[in-house]
């Protein structure tokens, strides 16, 4: 039987990432701001996301944003783009 997941991860500056499980290690650095990890939560999917019921099964944290992310619109494209990611709270569990 194989493991399926990703790890959650928020560096100290607040910045959100998900690692996939098999690449995770403890020199995490923020690709942002280059800052070390400040929480990590394991999403296991191995068995799926949710039961019968609808029910949250894997793990998952829904987080609270501090600040959404800043966003530019091109003015050679018009896109939307990201120029400073949101910032979340951290958990204290």
């Amino acid at each position: 039987m194989s493991f399926e997941g990703y790890h959650q991860v928020i560096c100290g500056n607040g910045h959100y990432h998900t690692v996939d499980a098999y690449y995770a290690d403890d020199e995490f650095a923020c690709p942002f701001c280059k800052c070390p990890k400040a929480w990590e939560n394991t999403v296991d999917v191995t068995n799926g996301s949710h039961d019968e019921a609808g029910n949250r099964i894997d793990g998952f944290v829904f987080l609270k944003a501090k600040r959404d992310a800043k966003t530019c619109t091109c003015t050679k494209c018009g896109h939307e783009h990201e120029v400073e990611p949101a910032i979340f709270e951290i958990p204290k569990k």
